[in-house]
This record gives C-alpha cells, sequence and structure tokens, in this order.
C-alpha cells in the first residue's frame, strides 16, 4: 500500500458511513481506484456481514425477557410479603 491508502480505521468509517460528505467522497474517489484498498473494504464488508448474522438471533430480544421479569416481580413480592 502507499501512503495515500486508506488505514483499516477510515475504510470502517467509511462503511459504518460515519466520515463527513467531504471525506466520504475521498474515499470512495480512492477505493474505486487502488485494488488494495478495496480489497480491505470487501474483507470488512463480510467481517459487518457475519457479525450481523451472528447476533440476528438476538436482535430482537428484549433485555429482560418478559419470563425474567415476571419472575423477577414474583421473587420481589415474595419477599415483601
Amino acid at each position: 500500500m502507499t501512503k495515500r491508502c486508506l488505514d483499516e480505521g477510515i475504510i470502517q468509517a467509511y462503511l459504518d458511513g460515519e466520515l463527513s460528505q467531504e471525506s466520504a467522497a475521498e474515499a470512495g474517489a480512492h477505493l474505486s481506484s487502488c485494488d488494495a484498498c478495496a480489497a480491505l473494504l470487501a474483507d470488512a464488508e463480510q467481517e459487518t456481514a457475519f457479525f450481523a448474522a451472528s447476533f440476528a438471533p438476538d436482535a430482537g430480544v428484549t433485555v429482560p425477557t418478559e419470563i425474567l421479569r415476571a419472575r423477577l416481580s414474583a421473587a420481589v413480592a415474595q419477599l415483601e410479603a
């Protein structure tokens, strides 16, 4: 990689949409012309997809769950009695 290449933090920020509009445009232009950085972006996209799929089953779970909340309420009620 050359001095102008993007580091992993910038690539991740680009992927996450955390860069300013100007910085994102500069990064996008670089990514379209640099195979090394494009490969790093592809790796970051795969990692993000992997973790999103891994944590997807937990995304709909509320903490605490309704069952746990009911058990805790019953235990508190027993202590108060």
